[in-house]
């Protein structure tokens, strides 16, 4: 009986982490006001904002970078948060 309550437990945990990660995803591209520089042959950046973390930039407050080799893509910060790595990965292809 004991586990009756967990259940309960674990599948409102779960519920809160979808209804996030589809707030997060509604929210639309954090990325796609800022452009990709070239800094050098093959390696590019996308300097984010100069702010904290918030609703708006998404958590988007880092520089991440990427290096294109021949046979690969090679990703430098790709953010904090899985929404952001995802935004990168989306703007590299």
């Amino acid at each position: 009986m004991k586990w009756k309550g967990l259940n309960r437990v674990l599948g409102c945990t779960l519920l809160v982490l979808v209804l996030w990660q589809g707030a997060a995803f509604a929210a639309g591209d954090p990325l796609v006001s800022y452009p990709t520089d070239k800094v050098a042959e093959h390696t590019y950046v996308i300097h984010g904002p100069m702010e904290r973390p918030s609703s708006a930039n998404q958590g988007f407050m880092n520089n991440p970078g990427f290096v294109v080799t021949k046979t690969s893509v090679v990703v430098i910060d790709s953010g904090s948060s899985a929404a952001i790595g995802r935004a990168l990965l989306k703007k590299i292809k």
